[in-house]
This record gives structure tokens, sequence and C-alpha cells, in this order.
């Protein structure tokens, strides 16, 4: 039996939902961008809100990473029937006792596909904050709110330890992304977190770090 092409295994919704698997609920969403990059230009001299490339990079990169962390087997398992279920061997099976909410995990992808630019904290911010959840009111760091889920440096080593298949999991889901909308604009800013994750995957080691020595200031 031959590897199983991940992409084609991960969900993001269950099989009753339109766009279910995760790399056509992230395309869609990209779609949804392209129309109003679009939309924008076509209409510039009637909209007086300074949209600009800067703004729509910023949110493609957002949306490609908002739900990311999806990919754990507790969310996995939520989304597949019973009679569907495959994945006690699965690969990418994380070790996390319990379940974590998906965008506090999408953080995490974040380390290996952002820097750490004011532009890229408000990239963040829209991620952890695309669900309502406890952070809409109660306004902590990073640090804190990794404080908040015990269970989180156990998918940190998933990530790590995985790194060279997740790499090949950001880079078919991009290419896959990338063959499906023409827009240069997105496309160069999926490319930019993509080129850049070899020299940042350090970041995960670097933030469990800091997670054990308490460190009060994880941003650096």
């Amino acid at each position: 039996m031959g590897e199983i092409d991940i992409l084609d295994v991960l969900r993001a919704k269950n099989s009753n939902h339109e766009n279910y698997l995760l790399k056509d609920h992230i395309l869609e969403a990209l779609k949804q961008l392209y129309i109003f990059i679009n939309y924008v230009n076509k209409n510039k001299n009637n909209i007086d809100y300074p949209y600009n490339e800067k703004f729509y990079s910023q949110l493609a990169k957002a949306i490609f990473i908002h739900d990311l962390g999806k990919v754990n087997l507790h969310f996995q398992r939520k989304v597949f029937k019973e009679d569907e279920r495959s994945l006690e061997g699965w690969i990418l099976k994380d070790k996390t006792k319990k379940e974590i909410d998906h965008e506090i995990l999408s953080i995490l992808w974040s380390c290996f596909l952002l820097n750490n630019s004011d532009d890229d904290k408000k990239i963040r911010t829209a991620v952890v904050l695309h669900h309502y959840n406890n952070y809409y009111i109660n306004e902590k760091n990073i640090m804190e709110i990794i404080q908040d889920y015990p269970d989180i440096v156990d998918y940190i080593d998933f990530l790590y330890n995985n790194r060279e298949y997740v790499k090949r999991l950001v880079n078919d889901l991009i290419d896959y992304i990338n063959n499906k909308i023409n827009s240069g604009i997105i496309s160069d800013a999926l490319n930019e977190m993509k080129n850049g994750m070899d020299d940042k995957f350090k970041n995960l080691k670097e933030l469990k770090n800091a997670i054990k020595n308490h460190d009060d200031d994880i941003t650096k």
C-alpha cells in the first residue's frame, strides 16, 4: 500500500460540510481574499480605506496559518466518523493528552512561518482571535496564553520532531494553493513563508526552553 498523501486526509470540518478537507478550506478562504482584492482594485476610487499590498500579504499569511493547528490527532478524530477512522498509526500523531484550541496550536506553526516584526505580531493576533475565546476580554501575552495549556509542550515537540514531514506538508499545501489561485500578491506572501522555514524551526526549541525556564518574555 502506498504512502497516504496527508493533504488528502487532513480535515478542517466533518464530511457533511463543503470543502471539508483542510487544504480546500484554506484554499476557499484565500479565494475570497483574491475576490476581495479584485473588487477593491476595480472600485478603488469609491473606497476610502487605504488597502494596499502589505495589508493583503498579511491577510494571506493569517488565512494560511489560521487553521493549521487542526493538524492534531484530537481534532482529526472529532471530524472523522467512527467508520471513517484509521488514524491510530498516523504519522502525525501528537502526544498531547488533552485537546487544545486549534487557534492556539496555529500560533506554534507561526513560529517557523513568520518572524517577529510588529506586522507578524498583528498576524498572530488575528490568528489567535479568529474564533471567540477568553483572549477577547482577557488580554494576555504569549507566555500567559501558553501557560493556560500545560500540554502545549508536547505539541511543540511534535512539530519539531516531525519538522521534515511538517515542512513537506507546508510546501505541498502552498504549491496546491498556488496552482489554484493566480494571484501574485497571495503567491508571494505564501512563498515568503515557505522559503524562510528552514532557519526558523529552532524557534520552537527556544520557545520550549523559555517555557521550561519560566521566562516572562519569549517574544525576542
